[in-house]
């Protein structure tokens, strides 16, 4: 990832459209820049705009196990760039749902700290 990471996110597209739920959450996980059992990759996230056509297209997945880990993707990033997280959710359509539930699992560290925008 940090050797060729233009290859690798032109690969994770790929999956992120796989019929395998398994292959889909895979092209988000490997997204993480703050995986608990791996590696950091902050690298991915500055700026992380590169990762908005998987994010996109994975947080309407039909699978809640793909989604969940969209939302946990985007938490990672609140780490390192929050002003980015908050103005991408911000163009997300609340009113699904399912889109709700991410946004709100997205910005639990944020709203743990008390940041305004996030509440």
């Amino acid at each position: 990832v940090e050797r060729y990471p233009r290859d690798v996110l032109r690969v994770l597209k790929l999956w992120a459209a796989d019929p395998d739920e398994h292959i889909r959450r895979l092209a988000c996980e490997a997204m993480r820049p703050r995986l608990p059992w791996g590696k950091r990759l902050d690298f991915l996230a500055q700026p992380p705009d590169p990762l908005l056509p998987v994010l996109w297209k994975l947080h309407r997945d039909r699978s809640a196990y793909v989604r969940r880990s969209v939302a946990n993707c985007l938490n990672d990033l609140t780490k390192v760039d929050p002003e980015w997280v908050l103005s991408t959710l911000e163009r997300w359509p609340c009113e699904v749902p399912e889109t709700r539930w991410i946004v709100q699992r997205a910005l639990r560290t944020l709203t743990r700290a008390g940041d305004r925008r996030a509440l």
